[in-house]
């Protein structure tokens, strides 16, 4: 990374990086190399683009993870006419999957967080010593 560096390409391998944190392939990442692309985008002065686009991405993939668990786990409308047996197993499944989305997001965000920590410090810097 250097001063040539294009901050759309930069922002591309970002977004992509954190697509594959939030599919649960973090492994497969350099956090080194994400924490260098959070930097020249704060440096690039795109920090409030790194966030919407941050933003952006964790309410698409709530509205994915939403799609393929919660949805197909909701019981359905005739739910209050069902044995109080069937009612409990499906309130059971629609928790289940509640729990699946919600340690799923929690878990991304923490590690997205992680790589964004940074910018929070360099972007507290940079305002502190007027560059």
């Amino acid at each position: 990374h250097g001063p040539n560096v294009s901050l759309d390409a930069t922002w591309d391998k970002l977004q992509k990086n954190i697509r594959e944190i939030q599919d649960d392939r973090a492994h497969t990442l350099s956090f080194e190399e994400n924490y260098r692309y959070a930097y020249q985008m704060v440096v690039g002065k795109q920090g409030q683009r790194l966030y919407d686009g941050v933003l952006q991405l964790s309410k698409q993939n709530l509205n994915r993870l939403s799609a393929e668990y919660i949805a197909p786990a909701y019981p359905s409308t005739s739910f209050t006419s069902r044995e109080p047996i069937q009612r409990a197993q499906e309130s059971e499944r629609l928790l289940r999957a509640l729990t699946k989305v919600w340690e799923s997001h929690m878990s991304s965000t923490q590690k997205i967080g992680h790589i964004l920590m940074y910018m929070v410090r360099l972007t507290l810097f940079i305002l502190a010593s007027g560059l």
